[in-house]
């Protein structure tokens, strides 16, 4: 079963491509589920958009540096 299509419906967008890339976080993230973070920053830590002043401190903390991880293209 799809990542997207695992609440009982069919996602017409889903794609098998998809699902990899949100396993592929999780296992970069070192997350105990996957899920689509709303926000990654240098590949070092995700959290949701609402998180505001955790944005900006990562911001400015963790943009100076080098990725941590590759980065991962959307597939077309």
């Amino acid at each position: 079963m799809d990542y997207w299509d695992r609440l009982g419906w069919k996602d017409v967008f889903s794609s098998a491509a998809y699902s990899d890339r949100q396993r592929q976080y999780a296992s970069w993230l070192n997350l105990r589920s996957v899920y689509t973070p709303q926000i990654v920053v240098n590949g070092r830590k995700e959290f949701v958009g609402s998180e505001a002043s955790t944005l900006r401190s990562t911001l400015k903390k963790d943009l100076g540096g080098q990725a941590a991880l590759p980065a991962v293209h959307q597939q077309p």
